[in-house]
């Protein structure tokens, strides 16, 4: 199984966290499958895609002068328009707002108008993972790279356990407990890093 784009490490990498050999190849199927779940995983419990590359996201117009993109750190905006009529040639001079990584836009000189889906932001936003299409960057937290590589020797001793009848993924009498599928333990090295505005879903299904 091909390593997905959004994919937090490599597979050599996930290997030796595992103890397994990097010419051993019996099981680089079933490990790539683990770091593609597991990616995924951290994505939607922070709610936002962590690749860095260019993202298209369409916004309510709030009657404000501040917008909030969905994906973050952001590297910079290459065009940020207003649509009427669903018309977005037309995009703004940058010179007329400012941006933080954080993913906050302010326009200087105007309120943005009200309207649905009214606004459109080019930007590019992300940290430098193996696989993302731009590799110049803010690098992956080292914390959601820990995160993942925990999340994967989790569903590795899950699979062993099924398989093997391996115990010891929990202390006697106690239960693992889950959010969105991740071990509490493993959500509490990423919680920081959340997108609190947008934690309900995995953002990038919103850009275009």
């Amino acid at each position: 199984m091909p390593l997905n784009e959004n994919a937090l490490i490599t597979l050599d990498t996930a290997k030796s966290w595992l103890g397994l050999a990097a010419d051993n190849l019996d099981y680089d199927f079933k490990v790539e499958m683990f770091i593609n779940s597991a990616s995924d995983k951290i994505a939607k419990f922070l709610g936002y895609d962590l690749v860095l590359r260019e993202y298209t996201d369409r916004l309510d117009g709030n009657r404000n002068t501040r917008l909030l993109l969905r994906n973050f750190p952001v590297a910079s905006i290459s065009s940020l328009s207003i649509g009427y009529n669903w018309n977005f040639d037309d995009p703004m001079d940058s010179e007329n707002y400012t941006f933080t990584s954080s993913g906050i836009v302010t326009l200087k000189k105007s309120l943005i108008p009200r309207g649905n889906c009214n606004i459109q932001v080019v930007y590019t936003a992300g940290y430098v993972t193996p696989f993302s299409p731009i590799q110049v960057g803010e690098a992956l937290p080292s914390a959601i790279t820990m995160a993942c590589i925990e999340m994967i020797k989790w569903l590795w001793n899950v699979d062993n356990e099924e398989r093997y009848g391996k115990t010891g993924l929990a202390k006697a009498g106690q239960s693992t407990s889950f959010i969105q599928g991740i071990p509490l333990e493993i959500t509490g090295m990423i919680r920081e890093y959340m997108n609190l505005e947008f934690e309900t879903g995995y953002s990038s299904l919103d850009s275009f």
